[in-house]
């Protein structure tokens, strides 16, 4: 069996016989198509493997969901972009539960076949293209740190519509799972570390866009046309982006992640699933055999709240994990001896600005009005002995008997205030001054504050408290440092600590989003 790509802008799939539908398995052939797919374009799709009917059920409760939080909540768009939000299945109503979802026998034994035996299921989440907008993500990779360059973990995308790129189907770079490592991602530099999302000489998700040209000419991106009942598989190193949806009606799917056994570098995620639900999400028989589920039971059925903790994900690699003979293990330990160096760099060249600028050289005034004419010179302002020949005068004894003429002291002068001329600018200052009216208090106004997880706190201050001083406030209502706090409005940049909360239009009841940054 040949090499088989991805062809007329369409990705390779493997289809379900009715033998493979009787069974609950796949055979030998469809598996090796799945490994080739993947293998060579860290992405395959599984065609007619979920229950229609399930999926348009998901599909209605996750719009009506998503329909009801554009009308009454401050939404956190994903990757900034407003027109993609997470938007995650129910996971406490029982009839929204279903096998062929979450626990699909075909894409288990796919992820067995290509992660290893027995993977762990420990990310989910959902992702929403709103209908009627024109907004696209930046071509990112879901993994902003060096990672292994072997499978280690991917994502199982199930559709709750039919995608095609007219309702914003996901663009992907076939093949970029291969080779890339974290030299393809974007740094933040000194000059947009405020707006990057990120730490200096740190990489973000983003690809660089010189690499993105390079890629295109050998192999341009793609957006595949999938209908309800697939499962699309992406490798979680291949470079994709969020497309702009131009139907009426948003275009949502689900995201179930598995990690490798073999190469656990993302144990630290878990599922946040409720308690009332566990003997559902508790495999048994043959799916246990072949799944771990790495969940924390909880007590809620709140679906807001089980939302909000399962979108609180990281999906950067635990770097003790990575091994130092692997791949991963050299581009991390490359990374963490360049990045040192960039940090040096970026030490330096703040030192550089924080010192940069002109600087007045400051000068000695010239007191020409009580030196004679004959002493204005360069010289004597440098402390030279006037040595010119208009300065000599004959050592006689006539001169040297004589007394000097005695200069009238100050004390005999009288006081300048005393003068006729100064006793009346005197009187006229005083008809002249008018009592100041003190200007009126400035108001206090309440900001509300609010965090990803929907928690918010009102913070007394005025409008011309400086950025600095607020972020102060809230880092002692939180229990954070002011440092690692970003504070702004929604879709735009972070606040300068330098400005006002007036400079930004902060006015009273305003709401700004927190973001917190460990710098981990």
């Amino acid at each position: 069996m040949g090499v088989r790509y991805a062809t007329a802008g369409q990705a390779q799939a493997v289809e379900l016989s009715a033998e493979d539908r009787s069974t609950g398995q796949y055979g030998q052939e469809a598996i090796q198509k799945a490994l080739e797919a993947l293998h060579q374009d860290g992405f395959v799709v599984l065609k007619s493997v979920v229950n229609v009917s399930h999926v348009e059920k998901l599909n209605d409760y996750v719009c009506g969901e998503v329909d009801r939080r554009l009308a009454e909540e401050e939404i956190i768009f994903n990757h900034g972009v407003k027109s993609n939000l997470l938007q995650p299945t129910p996971l406490a109503k029982s009839e929204l539960l279903f096998d062929d979802v979450y626990f699909n026998p075909f894409l288990i034994q796919v992820a067995n076949a290509y992660l290893g035996t027995k993977p762990t299921w420990n990310f989910m989440t959902g992702n929403v293209a709103l209908g009627n907008t024109g907004l696209r993500q930046p071509v990112h990779k879901d993994v902003a740190a060096p990672h292994p360059a072997c499978p280690f973990f991917f994502i199982a995308n199930f559709p709750l519509c039919d995608f095609n790129p007219g309702n914003g189907s996901t663009e992907f770079w076939l093949g970029s799972h291969a080779h890339t490592t974290i030299d393809d991602q974007v740094h933040v530099t000194l000059d947009s570390e405020e707006h990057a999302g990120g730490k200096c000489s740190r990489p973000i998700c983003d690809i660089q866009l010189d690499i993105l040209d390079k890629r295109r000419k050998t192999r341009p991106p793609i957006q595949p046309t999938c209908e309800k009942g697939d499962i699309m598989i992406r490798d979680l190193r291949t470079w994709h982006a969020g497309m702009p949806n131009s139907s009426e009606r948003h275009r949502a799917m689900l995201a179930l992640g598995y990690m490798s056994p073999n190469v656990p570098v993302l144990s630290h995620m878990s599922l946040k699933l409720p308690l009332s639900q566990r003997d559902f999400f508790t495999p048994e028989g043959r799916v246990a055999d072949m799944l771990n589920v790495n969940a924390d039971f909880v007590e809620t059925t709140d679906e807001v709240k089980l939302r909000e903790e399962n979108n609180q994900f990281d999906l950067r690699p635990n770097a003790s994990k990575l091994g130092d003979s692997s791949q991963g293990g050299i581009h991390y330990n490359k990374f963490v001896t360049e990045y040192k160096k960039k940090m040096a760099m970026v030490a330096k060249e703040r030192s550089r600005r924080k010192d940069a600028g002109f600087r007045w050289k400051e000068k000695r005034p010239r007191t020409d009005y009580d030196r004679p004419e004959d002493d204005k010179s360069r010289g004597l302002d440098r402390g030279y002995r006037n040595s010119g020949r208009d300065s000599y005068k004959p050592r006689t004894s006539d001169a040297r008997d004589q007394d000097l003429p005695r200069k009238e002291r100050v004390e005999d002068q009288p006081p300048l205030t005393d003068t006729p001329e100064a006793k009346e600018k005197k009187k006229e200052k005083k008809k002249a001054k008018k009592s100041v009216i003190a200007p009126p208090a400035e108001p206090m106004i309440i900001v509300n504050v609010n965090d990803r997880l929907g928690t918010k706190a009102a913070i007394p201050c005025l409008a011309s408290d400086p950025i600095r001083l607020f972020k102060a406030q809230v880092a002692a209502r939180i229990g954070r440092q002011p440092h690692e706090i970003l504070l702004k409005r929604q879709g735009e940049r972070p606040f300068k600590d330098q400005l006002t909360l007036e400079d930004y239009g902060v006015s009273n009841g305003v709401q700004l989003d927190l973001e917190v940054d460990t710098g981990d």
